[in-house]
């Protein structure tokens, strides 16, 4: 009986595309916007500069457990909050 879970040997596996970062932002102000993450759970946020009173809504850690990341390398889809601008 043949294994129907195999993949035949000819097929190439398709890859989905690497995740890329989304590169510099900007706001209205032309200052440049950053992506903190927490380091104590790993939330992330999109700002120009976290308030000095920023608590992390999902663990409530200050805002000196937070450190920037290079936006360059960074995928867009898992920063978990967006700065409105």
């Amino acid at each position: 009986m043949p294994e129907q879970d195999a993949i035949p040997a000819d097929s190439a596996r398709i890859l989905p595309p690497p995740l890329k970062g989304r590169g510099e932002r900007w706001d209205q102000y032309h200052r440049r916007v950053l992506i903190y993450q927490c380091r104590e759970c790993g939330f992330t946020v999109e700002h120009v500069q976290l308030p000095a009173d920023y608590i992390c809504p999902f663990c409530e850690a200050d805002r000196q457990q937070f450190h920037s990341i290079d936006p360059t390398d960074f995928p867009t889809e898992y920063i978990n909050e967006r700065w409105s601008e």
